[in-house]
């Protein structure tokens, strides 16, 4: 049976993005000006993530997303997400709208739909809400059949466990293993001393606990690494090991987590081979620890059904940038990536731009345009410069991103 793969995101109603849809194939990346809606693209990712993952999401978008002030469009009367998968047992496409009542957001519509499958003459109908009457297709009657769920919950995300129809449970794991990060938490302890804040967990001891990947900030690395050493064969730590050195260098011996003599906690330590003791996470270059970071998220990346990423280049020296982007490149063979970025260095090292450049820009009346590049255009310009964010820089990057060469 194929994997399910998320293949396409459109929004509609979100601050500058009043209609966009975005194609999730490979490694995609966001570039534009500030205010282009590459950060919004990514919380509603985030938000998609949130849907499938809490019965509770609409009052997040007020704790934690910010509501009507913060996510609605000027003049808009609705927020509205749409996403497509392929794979599994049939293409699926999910779709929920939040409407505006006043100060507040209700959720308006929403539906689950699976494509043909088998002799099935058209898409199935799996969910669907409309007019405050809630519906789930029933196996055994061949049909739509009444639900009771509260208004204030996504109906996606209101079965458990068991969804009563596989492609329920299809979607919700696909929509809630989206894991969107921002760049890696690397304060320094005097800074956070200096500024009497709690001491970053990045560099600190951590209390022993499960890790199924990098959690966002990176707080939780000694014990991602801990995971990566114990839960992994010895080949695939030789080869993390080698990740590790083509960023730190080849003197690298190994990553190690320090026991705290108290117990339960652990730190994490580099060993260098012309250093006597181990160098602790505290003592590690910004760059550093954000590329162990990175190496850890990459190595252990099947969990997730997208990564996305805010502004990866952060802390990171140009050469390391790109390590993380080939390593990042890789992962974007097994499901999407998406990047948003405004380093130059990045751009010029993409393996393919014509396939993985989104530029951001706004129309006139400041609704974000996704545009790709014109393969031949660009393949012209690319004689004369080394690549995309070189072109950028010199200020002839409309010239490969034709209006209406959309996402």
């Amino acid at each position: 049976m194929a994997t399910d793969r998320l293949c396409y995101m459109r929004v509609r109603g979100l601050r500058v993005l009043e209609d966009a849809r975005l194609d999730l194939v490979g490694l995609t990346v966001l570039i534009g000006e500030n205010g282009t809606g590459k950060s919004s693209i990514l919380e509603a990712l985030e938000i998609l993530r949130r849907v499938a993952a809490s019965a509770n999401s609409l009052q997040e978008l007020y704790g934690i997303h910010g509501g009507v002030p913060q996510l609605l469009r000027s003049g808009a009367q609705r927020l509205v997400f749409e996403v497509g998968a392929s794979g599994g047992t049939g293409p699926l496409v999910y779709e929920i709208s939040f409407a505006r009542v006043g100060d507040q957001l209700a959720i308006e519509s929403e539906r689950l739909d699976q494509g043909p499958v088998g002799d099935e003459p058209g898409p199935l109908h799996v969910l669907e809400r409309v007019s405050g009457t809630t519906r789930v297709f029933d196996t055994a009657q061949r049909k739509l059949v009444d639900v009771r769920i509260p208004p204030d919950r996504p109906l996606l995300s209101s079965f458990g466990v068991l969804p009563p129809q596989p492609a329920i449970a299809r979607m919700v794991s696909l929509l809630s293993r989206i894991r969107v990060h921002v760049p890696f938490d690397t304060t320094p302890p005097w800074i956070s001393q200096d500024a009497r804040r709690q001491r970053t967990p990045m560099r600190t001891s951590v209390v022993v606990e499960p890790a199924e990947g990098v959690t966002r900030l990176g707080a939780n690395l000694a014990n991602a690494w801990m995971r990566l050493r114990n839960e992994h064969d010895e080949a695939h730590w030789r080869d993390t090991m080698e990740y590790v050195r083509l960023g730190l260098g080849p003197d690298v011996e190994s990553v190690q987590l320090r026991p705290d003599p108290g117990g339960g906690n652990i730190g994490l330590q580099v060993k260098f081979a012309r250093v006597r003791e181990p160098v602790p996470a505290h003592s590690l270059s910004d760059g550093m620890l954000a590329y162990l970071a990175f190496v850890a998220l990459c190595r252990q990346g099947e969990e997730a059904s997208l990564f996305a990423f805010d502004e990866p280049e952060t802390h990171l020296h140009p050469l390391l940038l790109v390590r993380v982007l080939q390593m990042l490149d890789e992962l974007a063979e097994r499901r999407p990536v998406v990047l948003a970025t405004h380093s130059d260095r990045l751009l010029d090292a993409l393996a393919e731009p014509a396939a993985a450049a989104v530029l951001c820009e706004l129309a006139g009346d400041r609704s974000t345009r996704l545009l790709r590049p014109d393969p031949a255009a660009l393949g012209t310009w690319m004689e004369r410069f080394r690549g995309i964010g070189h072109l950028r820089s010199e200020g002839y990057e409309r010239q490969v991103f034709p209006t209406g060469a959309g996402s």
